[in-house]
Parts: structure tokens; sequence; C-alpha cells
């Protein structure tokens, strides 16, 4: 059964919550949930000021138990599009316990808390996703009665009810985006990955008066710079608009709402006082914060933005002109001839204030670098006159800073920011600590200005942006927020300045989701961008290239095709072409093979300018003359028949003017294009002044889109010499989407019988079609189509056409699987060929699952679990009063929070992990272990995986432990009989020194505990255990707390399995007690574990499978020491016996 066991420390008792939250039905129409609480006991005592209600709403707030928070289980819950959330909860179970007073104040107000033991949130929007969150809370208390009532049992239905007024929204998550909120989410199939719209709208917001010219050329200047650089771009002067925070957000928010595309980059030209853009103002607990954030919420003020937004924080009309003259620099010639500089990074930590933790942040930013780019010079300062050191390297050249110290940036000011010397050598910085860009304040410019001010336009200096807070941090966020920002920069190439500083915001709400004493939502709007957000920074030297073109433009081409290409002769896809004659730009991405084609028809003037440029590659630019040559063949018109269709040929018909001035005698024709086959070649001739029709077969490739235009050339060669035209043609075939998929297994696959997957597509075509076969296939080896393709015949006007495809899964198949499909439309008698994909999950709604897998294929089963994988609980106590020959990890005594110590330990076998070898592991008495060699010994545990996490990590109980008495430590010992190696701590809370956490975690060699891929299973096994501390979130006092992390990551930490963070668990995860084990297996398990009693036997020595995985056969391999029985069993994920495969004496 999935459970959820919530520790709770009630007047200084410790009592324990064993909550089961099933889900028993998932579908579009309603989530339904049914909550039971286990054992658990209540005990009460006569001591006050145990438990005090916060001064916030207290609808809202936890309950805080000397440091400790009440832990309450909550979700995510995907909301499908246009439908409102209803909360019902049935069937309420409670227990009442009188007596007791829980006021310190007795003049304190007795209002029952919380109002609602199940509370549901408002419906939040995010990049057109929709969700709202669960909060079940399992004790209530009456003030007034003075009792608590436990909540035992109940049933909770969500259901999602249809509104057809609410929008729709047209943005696309991106691949973050949706990792993010499934891991979150308790119906994570709901999230709907079709293709939206990812354009909108770069915003120029700024307040002029319009007869100063040299500011308004300098706005424009940035704005034609933006186009080139593809960019579709709007500007709001405000001095005509309205320029107070709300008129600004309120033509923002309509033009979301209005616009034929929603901002996407909003850039804010101005400080607070000089041509001001004012930000907003927001009183919080210990702040009054200034922000730029609340513009980017234009769907809802829920803290998710809706678009990226900067600052360029300016005071007159030439700073404004340096600055934009910078940008367009950095993001075009600056690196010209030299960039190597780009290969240095300053990374800042400054222990003196804020403790270790800010070295560490540092150090993990060191190894996303080196992840990113090995060999990189990182420049690692952490004591000494720091200020010095930082202008130095600054001078000498870096592409990011990255500091974390404390308020005053170590002495790094204003008067060393003015007198930096790296001109052309721009950066990236990220101060994250307190008042580092306090942009609002009217009498001194911030450290953050004075780096983006500094220079000129001949001589650009500083940096090119820059994060700072405007106001007071604190060191647990600051780290979470800094690790994060480097890890989208350098790991998820999320690299514009904007989406960096947005992804490190939604780090902080995924880390902290109690939102401590309102700190998130303070960072949300304290933590600003002074720059362009849209800038992508520069991460090392840029690779030089070459834009290959005709050498001029006749004024009869319809277009103009490029290459973009590295000097190997590599084209370089994706790239932005743009061109412009001063009046128009256009622009597109290149294709795979690095060329766009622009359509000339808009542009005018002698002169046209062309780029290219992409992140890490050197800009191209190129000027081409547009010359007359009105007297040649022109194409008048073209016309067809039948439809234009990818992967068809088709008769086109061309008419040709003749204005030569000439007869043109035996002309021999062809088309030409790069996705055109096998144009034949026509013969005829033109006389003087006239026209002529010919018609060519042209055969399309297969790559076409729909409604993607196809640009040709022809040429003519004739007695009288050679000419050439150009023509475009639109692929007008069939449009397909969107698509409706549903299934008979309540949206899901069910691996236990056959499920029917109902397709709905719409299809829009202009023309007849018939014999159109239709297909679904999947990559997934353990799911097979049962029905062969199925064949539609589509009408002129709009298609609604409904398909079913029965589907088996492998009852091997892991729940939970997102399954991918294809459906694939082919014309027959053509080579036409179309896919569209979606995805489904698999599910049975049966319980005793293990939890994941992850994309490697680790499980985790829990002794709860059924079958013959699920492990016992075993405990073997290595602490040196049960066993002398044991090992102790030698450390000074830990009894403080904010520290901790590492030791290298040699393994006696290998450790095969992640599809890596490990002779080592680096044992951590913050009660995880990584890996190989390290040195990290972090106590900020963090979501797993994620940024500000050791990788590759092992983590039993990863979270702040302490060591202040003799039976406190961390002990090694390898178990020889059972070819075992165990690492145990005897550790104490860190907020309480009588609250124990005593674990073990249990590698296991792959002789003792064989598996299919031969890499290493491990346990972890809980003797006593205490998952209930939380943080402390003062004004000056700040001690990282959220409840332990337990969970794997991989080397790389891309990968990796959470089984809780925060005291949230999936719904396949059994709680943390008192004797828990949990067993991590790469894959399923083919055996049991050798007992080691018995040496001279080995019953169940499987060496593995090949090949794996599979399809359709494998060969088991095995030995045995003697002739005997053998009995091989193979079992599915759940533990059932699907096949016995042998049962007979082998010798």
């Amino acid at each position: 059964m999935r459970k959820l066991f919530i520790p709770i420390i009630l007047l200084l008792m410790s009592s324990m919550y064993g909550v089961s939250v099933q889900s028993t039905t998932i579908n579009q129409n309603k989530l339904s949930l049914e909550w039971n609480l286990g054992e658990y006991s209540v005990n009460a005592t006569s001591e006050k000021n145990i438990i005090k209600l916060d001064e916030k709403n207290q609808e809202d707030i936890r309950w805080n138990v000397h440091g400790y928070n009440l832990p309450q289980y909550s979700k995510l819950v995907i909301v499908p599009e246009q439908c409102e959330v209803k909360l019902t909860v049935t069937n309420v179970n409670k227990s009442p316990y009188s007596d007791i007073n829980l006021l310190s104040n007795p003049a304190e107000e007795r209002l029952p808390f919380p109002k609602s033991a199940v509370r549901i949130s408002k419906v939040y929007k995010y990049k057109g996703l929709r969700f709202c969150s669960i909060a079940i809370t399992p004790v209530e208390y009456d003030a007034k009665s003075e009792t608590i009532n436990v909540i035992e049992d109940a049933m909770i239905d969500i259901e999602f009810v249809k509104d057809s007024s609410i929008k729709v929204s047209e943005f696309k998550l991106s691949a973050d985006d949706i990792k993010m909120y499934k891991n979150q989410s308790i119906n994570p199939n709901f999230i709907n990955t079709r293709a939206f719209n990812e354009e909108g709208y770069y915003v120029i917001i700024y307040n002029s008066d319009p007869q100063n010219n040299n500011f308004l050329n300098a706005i424009h200047k940035l704005q034609n710079w933006k186009k080139m650089c593809g960019y579709k771009v709007r500007t709001i002067n405000t001095y005509q608009n309205g320029d107070t925070f709300n008129e600004i957000k309120a033509t923002l928010v309509d033009g979301y709402n209005t616009w034929d595309m929603p901002p996407k980059w909003i850039c804010l030209v101005g400080d607070t006082n000089s041509y001001p853009i004012p930000p907003n103002y927001e009183n919080f607990t210990y702040n009054m914060v200034a922000g730029d954030y609340q513009y980017t919420m234009l769907e809802d003020d829920d803290n998710f933005p809706d678009a990226y937004i900067g600052r360029l924080s300016i005071q007159n009309a030439s700073q404004l002109l340096s600055l934009v003259d910078k940008i367009i620099s950095y993001e075009k010639d600056l690196f010209i001839p030299d960039s190597s500089y780009l290969n240095n990074t300053l990374l800042v930590g400054d222990p003196a204030d804020s403790g270790s933790s800010t070295v560490i942040a540092v150090e993990y930013i060191q190894d996303y670098i080196n992840e990113y780019a090995p060999g990189h010079n990182n420049s690692l300062i952490t004591g000494g006159s720091i200020e010095n050191q930082m202008s130095s390297a600054i001078n000498l050249g870096v592409s990011t800073l990255f500091y974390r110290g404390f308020a005053g940036i170590s002495g790094f000011t204003g008067y060393h920011a003015n007198n930096l010397l790296n001109v052309r050598k721009l950066f990236f910085g990220a101060f994250i600590t307190c008042h580092t860009n306090v942009y609002n304040d009217p009498y001194s410019d911030s450290v953050c200005e004075s780096l983006l001010r500094v220079g000129s336009s001949t001589a650009p200096a500083g940096a090119i942006g820059v994060v700072g807070a405007s106001s007071e941090t604190h060191t647990c966020l600051n780290n979470i927020l800094i690790e994060a920002m480097a890890e989208a920069i350098y790991i998820d190439d999320n690299n514009t300045m904007g989406g960096s500083l947005d992804y490190g915001k939604l780090q902080l709400i995924r880390n902290y989701p109690h939102n401590p004493t309102s700190f998130v939502d303070q960072y949300m709007q304290c933590m600003n961008l002074l720059g362009d957000p849209s800038v992508r920074i520069q991460r090392k030297q840029l690779t030089l290239t070459v834009m290959e073109s005709v050498d001029y433009i006749s004024n009869n081409d319809n277009y103009l095709t490029i290459l973009y290409r590295d000097l190997a002769g590599n084209p370089i896809p994706n790239a932005t072409a743009s061109i412009t004659d001063n009046l128009t730009v256009l622009s597109g991405k290149t294709d795979d093979e690095g060329h766009y084609t622009f359509n000339l028809s808009t542009l005018s003037g002698s002169i046209v300018q062309v780029i290219c440029k992409k992140d890490e590659f050197f800009t191209s630019e190129k000027a081409l003359e547009i010359i007359d040559t009105s007297e040649g063949v022109t194409v008048s018109s073209t016309e067809t028949e039948s439809p234009i269709m990818a992967g068809s040929t088709f008769d086109l018909g061309i008419t040709l003017n003749n204005g030569t001035g000439e007869t043109l005698e035996n002309c021999s024709i062809t088309i030409e294009g790069l996705k055109v086959n096998n144009s034949p070649t026509a013969e005829i001739s033109i006389f003087e002044n006239f026209t002529a029709f010919i018609t060519i077969p042209i055969e399309l490739d297969n790559s076409v889109y729909y409604n993607e235009t196809v640009n040709l050339t022809l040429n003519l060669s004739s007695d009288q010499g050679d000419y050439s035209s150009t023509l475009s043609i639109i692929e007008n075939s069939i449009k397909f989407g969107p698509l409706t998929i549903n299934s008979d297994a309540d949206d899901f696959i069910s691996p236990t019988a056959i499920t029917n997957i109902n397709v709905q597509l719409e299809a829009e075509t202009f023309f007849n079609f018939d014999l159109i076969a239709v297909a679904l296939n999947t990559d997934n080896s353990e799911i097979t189509v049962l029905d062969e393709p199925q064949h539609i015949s589509l009408s002129y006007s709009n298609s609604s056409v409904n398909l079913s495809y029965a589907v088996s899964a492998s009852s091997e198949i892991a729940p939970g699987t997102v399954v991918p499909f294809t459906l694939t439309f082919e014309k027959t008698g053509t080579n036409y060929s179309k896919e569209l994909t979606f995805n489904l999950q698999v599910y049975t709604g049966e319980l005793d699952y293990p939890t994941g897998p992850d994309n490697f294929g680790y499980l985790c089963y829990s002794n709860l679990d059924s079958g013959p994988v699920a492990p016992a609980y075993e405990w073997f106590d290595i602490s040196p009063t049960n066993l002398a020959e044991t090992n102790t990890f030698e450390f000074d005594n830990i009894n403080s929070n904010g520290g901790g110590a590492s030791e290298v330990v040699s393994l006696p076998f290998p450790f095969y992990y992640y599809g890596e070898t490990f002779n080592n592991i680096t044992l951590c008495t913050n009660g995880f272990v990584m890996a190989g060699v390290s040195d990290s010994y972090d106590w900020m545990n963090r979501a797993i995986p994620g940024p500000g996490v050791p990788n590759p990590l092992v983590a039993p109980f990863w979270d702040g432990l302490l060591y202040p008495y003799s039976t406190n430590g961390v002990y090694y010992y390898h178990d020889e009989p059972n070819n075992r190696f165990i690492i145990q701590w005897n550790a104490v809370s860190k907020f309480n020194p009588n609250i124990n956490e005593i674990f073990q975690l249990v590698i296991m060699g792959t002789d003792y505990y064989p598996t299919i891929s031969g890499y290493n299973a491990f346990q972890f096994n809980y003797n006593t255990i205490n998952n209930c501390d939380l943080g402390s979130y003062g004004t000056f006092y700040v001690s990282h707390g959220e409840y332990a992390t337990i969970g794997i990551t991989s080397p790389d930490g891309h990968d990796g399995l959470e089984y809780t963070f925060s005291n949230e668990y999936d719904l396949n995860s059994q709680a943390i007690q008192n004797g828990t084990s949990l067993l991590f297996v790469p894959e399923l398990v083919t055996s049991t574990p050798n007992s080691g009693q018995d040496t001279n036997q080995v019953t169940d020595a499987i060496i593995g499978n090949f090949p794996n995985p599979f399809n359709p056969e494998t060969t088991i391999s095995f030995t045995t020491k003697e002739q005997g029985k053998v009995q091989l069993d193979i079992y599915n994920i759940k533990g059932q016996l699907v096949k016995n495969l042998t049962n007979e004496i082998i010798k």
C-alpha cells in the first residue's frame, strides 16, 4: 500500500503518524484520494510555550514546535485546460484529545487552526500549465475548547469542472519545466506536451519626452538590433501611456491577453529617478523590498513568471547609448579577433560572515563549469584581499563571475567597479548576497549599477549584465539561487540572463516549498537583473565561422539563400539569420544543413545587410548590393491543378516573361531547389517581348512540412545567353492536428490487460485524399501495438477522424513508465510520410509498487512492498560498542549547525554505479556518501536531482547532523562472509541533541547480490529515525532546515531517484520510520542474496543475460559448483511469478 508516514514532535514527545494516501481514481474529470492514518499517539504535558501560532494568516501557517514545523502532506495537482477545481472531503473520522493548551500568551486570539485540515489552493498558471496544490494537515486545534482533533481517515475528491470561459494559453513548457512539474505532481500524465507557439514579443519600456532625440535614437538603435537578432519588438513609452507601476503592468497584462503574441522579454530602460520606470514595492516581514519581478506576473500574481525581465538602469541618454552599444558589441563583434578570455571564470566564496557554505556553493558551480567545458580556467577566491583579487581577475578577463559572501561584497565597491580596465572583456556577474543591487536608492548607485554603466561605446568595460539583491538576504536561499543559476547556464543550456535568473527562482520554490517566513516571496521580488534579459551569456571561446551567399542580389530575385558554417565546413543549424534594408528586418533559423532562405519581396533600397549568429560561434556579417537586372527572363506566375504535397510529384505551370529584347532560341530550362528532386529539362523558344507557358514535373522532398515555402531557381540556357530567375511554391496538402488522446484505462496504459487507445484527429485540407494509412508505433520494446495501420479518407474542408488501437504491455514494464507513441501518416503511391507524437503513462491502480525507475533504470523497494525483491529489515550494528573490529571515521566533534567532515575510503570490491566503476567512496558526516573521491560535506540538503547536490550522491539521510556525544560517530566495516560494505551513522538532529538519527548504507558485492546488469545493489536501513527538523529563518540568524533528502543521483547530476525531500513522498513511496529498509537495484533482480554461511554451494549465482535490453530474446547464464537441482524463475517488477524456466538436475 502506498503510505506516507509523518513524524511529529508534539509536546516534547515523539509521535509517529503513519499515513496512507491511496490514489483510487485519476482521470480527466476527477482525482480521488483515500486518506488513512496509521498508528499514532498524543502525549500532553502541563508545560506552556511549547507550540505558538505565527502572526501570519492562520490558514496558511504551519505549526512551530521548538523550531520544528508540523509536517503536512502536499503535492501539486495538474488541472486540465478550461477547468476549475472543486474539493469535496467526506467520510472524515476524527479522534479528539482534550485539556491541551498550546498558547504561550493567554491574551492570544483563540481561533481554530487550521480552518480546514484538507486545503486546496487556487489554480495557478505557468507558461500555459494550470495547477493547484493540495495540503493535508492531520491535526486540528481548537484553542477555545483546548482540544486537538486527529484526523484518522477521509475520502478526498478533486473534481475538474469544465469552464469554457477560461482562456487556453498558447505557450510551451520547456523540457526542464515538464521534468520539474512531473516530479512534483500527483497526476503528471495530465501535463500536455503538445507544441505551443513559443514566440513572444521583446518589449522595450521607457519614459522619455518625444522631443528627446538623443534618447530616442538610442532606443531605436536597440530596437533595430533586437530585430536583427530575430526578435519581434514592441516599444512602450510611459511618458504617453501612464508611468506608474500599476499603469505599466496593466499595459503588459492587456498585451498578454490581446496582442497576437504575448510579451516574452521585458526590457525596462531607466532607473527609478532619471527617466523613471518604477519598481514594485512590497512590505515583507523584515524588509520593504523593491523589485521588477511583479511585472512578469501577467496571468496571475502567483510568483510564477510569464515573461523574462531585465533593466537597463541609466541616468541619461549618453549612458543609454553606451549601454546599447555594449549590448550590440557583446552580441556581434566584441570578441573579434580574440575570444580566449571567455575560457576564464571567477568564483568567490567569502566565508567570513556567512560560513563555509559560501565556498561549497561556488565549488558546486566549479563542477558545473568543468562538466560543460573541461579545462576551463576557474579562479577560486576564498580569502585574503578579496576586493583587489577580484579587480585583478576581472581586468585580465573572465566570462562569468559568481560571488557568495556577505553585504559589502567583501570590500568590492563602486570605486572598484568604476576603475575596472577590462576593455572589450565584458562578463556576466551574479552577486548573491545582501544589498548588492539597491537600484532604487535615489542618493547613490549600487555596485551592480556601476558595473553595468562603466565603459563607453568605443571602449566597453565592466559587465554585460549583473544580478543582485535590493534587500536583506539569507545564506541558505542565496546558495540554492546561485547554484541553480549556474546549473541553468552551464548544464541546462538556459544561458540567457533573464532565463537563468528565473530558473534559479523556480528552484527556490522547489527546495523551499513551505516558503519559510515568506522568504521565497521576498527573493522573487528582491533579486533583480540589470541588463538585457535576452542576451545569451558567452561561456567559452567562440568558434570561427563563414557565411556563404551570392555576391549580389538581382532586383528580380524573390529570395536569397545563405549557408552558415564553421571553418571546417560543418553546417551550423538553428542559428539566427537576419537581413535588413534599414527599414525592414527579416529573420529566421538555419536548417540542419546550415541554410536559410529569405523572401526578398518586402525589401527595397540598393544595399542589404545580412548577419548570422549563434551562441558559442562568431557572428558573420555581409553587405550585398541590389543590382537592376530587369532586362532578362523573369517568372510572372505559377499554377498547379493538384496538391503541392511533400514526398510526391506534381506538374508546376510557369509563365515566363522575355524582357531581353530578342527572341531566345533553343531554350533549355531546369528547376533547382534545396528540397526538389529529379526536375527534368524543358525545351522551348521564347519570342521577343512575349510570354511563354511551360509545365515541369516537380518532385518535392518529404522533409517539407505543411505550409512551408519552398524557394526555387529557374535556370534558362539559350543560344542567345543564360538567364536565371526565382520563384516559390507552398506545400498545401494536409494540416494534421491537434490530437485528443484517451484510453479505456483512465487515460493510462495497463500492464495487466489490453488497453485501447482512442485518437481523435483534426485535419484540414483543400483537396480530397483517400488511402492515407495511419500507423501507431512506439520504440518501447515492452509495448506491443496489436492493430495494423488503419486507412482514412479526407475531404475538402476540416475533417475529424476517430481511430482506435489496441496495445499490450509486458508484465515486466515498470509502473510510471512514460511511453512515447508515434502516429505515422503515409499516402499510398507517394513517398509522403508525416508523424505526430504523444505520450501515455503506465499505471494499473494497484499498490505495493517500487519507487522509480529513473532514466538509468534504478528502482527502490521498501520492506513494506510485496514480492521476492522487497528487502527484509536487518540491523547489523557495527558501532564500536557492538563490534570491536569496526572502523571509525575520525573527525573533530561536530556539535554546531553548519559543519561537517568527509573522508575517502577504499572499497573491498568495485562499486558499479550508473554505468561507471568506483573503487573508493567519500563518507560524509551529514548522512550521505559520494561514489569516488570528493571533499564535500554539505549540510544544506536539496531536492534531487538538481542544483547544489554533491554528485554522485548516495543519501540514506542527507541532513545537517551533529555528533556531540561519545556514542555518536560514523563507522564502516567490511562484512567479508557476506561480501558487503556497511556504513553506519550514529548522530543527533542538528536542533535537538535528544533526538537520535541512526541509520546505515549497505553496499552489496555483486557475488553476494547478483543483478542482471552486474551493477551493485545497495540498501538503506533505519534503526532510529526522526525526520522532523526545519530551519530558522529569522532576521539575523539563518539555519538551513528542510526535512532530509533520501535518494541517489548519477555522476553528472542529470539523473536520480528522489525517495523523499521536504517530507514529501511519491505516491509509490513507503514513508520512513523505525525499522524501514530501502533496497536500490539497477533493474529487476534475478535472485535473492546468498547467505554466505555455506560457501561450497552457490544455489542461485546468475551471471546475467545478454543482450540486455533485448527484443525478442535473451540468454540467461548461471553457474553451480556441483551437480544439483536448479530452479530458475522469472518474476515481473511487481514480484509476481511470470514463468518457471527450469526445475531439474543440472551438472
